[in-house]
């Protein structure tokens, strides 16, 4: 789905899959609205869920300078937008703004609660609840959180606590 203003173009995902970045025409269409000064922002049809750059599709979306609509609706990215250019900021101060949350419009997922490697209290809650005292049990469990919680902390970008890590 295309919805244009001629001064922003939001694209919708495809059903179930990604943009088909792989389509040179596509691609280059993109690449040439964006150096014309259009705003592209890219957006998932999916009722819940949302598009980041963890993968190829979002990566080489962000590279050519889409902006990537996190978990915005399609109707607080037409508000925003609207207030956005309202407002008379530059092209590349709107897309920085359309990444912050301004009026809780993105989850912020820098605030969720996270799990840290030296939270003991939480292995030992979950020993508990399984009734596990021993030494072996204890270990296993913390062999079987230990990638939940590497991964919840690199997921963070939290540099100095990953450093810790290796």
């Amino acid at each position: 789905m295309v919805l244009s203003n001629s001064k922003a173009v939001i694209l919708a995902g495809y059903g179930m899959g990604n943009l088909p970045t792989m389509n040179e025409q596509l691609m280059n269409s993109l690449v040439e609205a964006i150096e014309n000064g259009v705003i592209i922002v890219i957006k998932t049809q999916c009722y819940k869920g949302t598009v980041d750059d963890l993968y190829e599709t979002g990566r080489r979306l962000t590279q050519i300078g889409c902006i990537l609509a996190m978990d915005m609706t399609i109707e607080c990215i037409y508000a925003k937008l609207s207030y956005l250019f309202g407002k008379g900021f530059s092209n590349e101060k709107i897309k920085k703004m359309m990444m912050k949350n301004l009026r809780g419009e993105l989850t912020d997922v820098k605030n969720k609660d996270k799990y840290s490697m030296s939270n003991a209290k939480m292995v030992m809650a979950i020993a508990q609840s399984l009734n596990a005292t021993d030494h072996e049990s204890i270990k296993e469990i913390k062999e079987v959180l230990t990638p939940v919680l590497v991964n919840s902390i690199v997921a963070t970008n939290d540099l100095p606590v990953i450093k810790q890590l290796v």
